[in-house]
């Protein structure tokens, strides 16, 4: 059965992504592993399940990090076992996929050859991209290793920025296919069908994006006080402002449980159920001191 990874930073819209490939995908089953670096899973509660789709997470890491690696070749040994006739796996926004080749190698031998790796698909935030890139080597390292570069929230920018972000692409990784979209809308049909770019070639790509160069984001916790919705939303996008790269998951207002969704100058608090087994929580990325 094929194996894509969907990688990209924090915020680009993965899990939209994610959401759009699993409804594509009906009636198939699916199984899916979702990744949060985070001590909070919050990006699992987000995933919109239906019939014949089996989910599993795992957190506190990324999965191409020795930390958890091990944990990661185990989880694709039990979706192999599943009736599923695909698996999607969803990397951490932190993730850094110059390890890919080895680990994937471990994962196949682990499940008796039961799946094939059919590419990295990385999600690339259009406004924030070109920024992002000067602050984190992880951003161009997830392009590099792409077999498939979508080009997300393409409506939040003009034709002259579109390119510049299309032309660094090009230069970063010039195998890899380039689909424009808006909210993660991309289907089964869109995706690679077997890699193209460097995850087997684990020489080069792997020792130039070795480490972090000190540009490691720091991720903690925050539980802010219970406010107004318009005062939570405020420091939010005070954080925000302050440097944060991402914050998302579950707070309270006025006793009402919210899911908060922050990226750049954007911050969406909807009501929400909060999911079992999620604490209360606040997962926020900031650059590197």
């Amino acid at each position: 059965k094929p194996l894509w990874i969907i990688s990209g930073f924090l915020g680009s819209g993965k899990t939209t992504v994610l959401n759009s490939l699993i409804a594509s995908a009906a009636p198939r089953a699916v199984a899916v592993l979702v990744n949060d670096f985070g001590e909070i899973s919050v990006d699992r509660s987000l995933v919109r399940a239906r019939t014949g789709v089996h989910v599993v997470d795992l957190n506190g890491g990324q999965i191409f990090c020795s930390c958890i690696s091990g944990s990661f070749v185990d989880r694709i040994a039990e979706l192999v076992a599943t009736p599923a006739e695909m698996i999607l796996v969803e990397s951490s926004g932190m993730a850094k996929p110059g390890a890919l080749g080895p680990i994937l190698r471990e994962a196949r031998r682990r499940s008796a050859e039961g799946f094939h790796y059919a590419g990295m698909v990385t999600v690339v935030e259009a406004p924030r991209f070109l920024k992002l890139r000067q602050v984190v080597n992880a951003v161009d390292e997830q392009a590099v290793y792409a077999d498939l570069l979508v080009v997300n929230k393409r409506d939040l920018v003009d034709a002259h920025q579109a390119q510049m972000v299309t032309d660094e692409l090009t230069r970063l990784n010039g195998a890899a296919r380039i689909l424009e979209t808006t909210r993660g809308a991309i289907g089964i049909a869109d995706l690679p069908g077997e890699p193209t770019g460097p995850a087997q070639r684990v020489g080069p790509a792997g020792e130039h994006y070795r480490g972090w160069d000190g540009g490691k984001p720091h991720c903690l916790t925050w539980h802010p006080e219970e406010r107004t919705a318009r005062s939570l939303e405020d420091a939010v996008l005070q954080r925000l402002k302050a440097g944060a790269l991402r914050i998302k998951g579950y707070a309270t207002d006025r006793g009402t449980t919210v899911l908060v969704n922050g990226a750049g100058n954007e911050v969406e608090i909807t009501p929400a159920t909060l999911p079992e087994n999620t604490p209360l929580g606040l997962t926020v990325f900031e650059p590197a001191q």
